[in-house]
């Protein structure tokens, strides 16, 4: 019984690889636009869910694997520390989400603690993308905003500059300021005002523009990248455990 549980998360999971792609799409057009489609907010919380049963089978398939003589429990699910949870309040956890498991399988609680934001930094998404889970349950779907960064560049003979919105370069009314191989008159610049170069340097305005989560700024991209591959990481670790 525990193959197939592990067998229906890892085709889970390779249906979330696609949906990605799709959501990916969906989201560049949204961006060209500039305005959220309802339909990339069900993909993304599609997505969402679905990386959540994976690793809800994987639970399943550990209690299966190593808890067969207990009596079926319905509400196995993952076990998680949120960014609050120290690790021994997470050692309690795994027994409320995975009876039994502490005495039949020892090793498992091990890699399950490896998983967790007090085990390693990179693990800080897996909190967070239980989190947003639980909003998509009762908000039905997770708003998000859009985001939109300017930066002036400038670059001569090898030197570079960056000021993103704020920044400001002030160069005095009756001076110049030497960048590089290239000469920048007197006065105040910043994105909305790039200076004149005199010589062989080059101004660069660039917009960096991302849809976000609004309940925690993450960008919604990288995030579902990255839990994706943590989720693979995770299933894979399960299987042999």
């Amino acid at each position: 019984m525990s193959a197939a549980y592990f067998e229906e998360a890892e085709a889970l999971l390779n249906h979330a690889q696609g949906d990605l792609q799709d959501i990916k799409r969906a989201y560049n057009k949204s961006l060209h636009e500039k305005k959220i489609e309802a339909a990339l907010l069900i993909q993304v919380k599609n997505l969402m869910e679905n990386l959540r049963s994976v690793l809800d089978f994987g639970a399943h398939g550990i209690y299966e694997k190593y808890c067969s003589g207990k009596k079926a429990h319905s509400k196995v699910c993952f076990p998680y520390a949120t960014l609050s949870d120290n690790e021994f309040q997470f050692q309690k956890r795994v027994e409320k989400c995975i009876p039994g498991i502490s005495m039949a399988r020892p090793e498992a609680i091990i890699e399950l603690k490896s998983f967790q934001h007090f085990s390693h930094p990179d693990n800080r998404w897996l909190p967070i993308f239980m989190e947003l889970n639980n909003e998509n349950k009762h908000q039905r779907l997770t708003p998000q905003v859009r985001k939109e960064n300017k930066e002036l560049k400038l670059t001569s003979g090898g030197a570079s500059l960056s000021m993103l919105g704020g920044g400001s370069l002030v160069v005095g009314n009756n001076s110049e300021f030497l960048f590089g191989g290239t000469v920048i008159p007197g006065g105040i610049y910043n994105v909305d005002n790039p200076p004149a170069m005199h010589g062989p340097g080059k101004v660069e305005i660039i917009t960096w523009v991302s849809f976000n989560f609004s309940s925690n700024n993450q960008p919604v991209l990288p995030f579902l990248e990255q839990s994706l591959g943590g989720v693979r990481k995770i299933l894979t670790s399960l299987v042999v455990v």
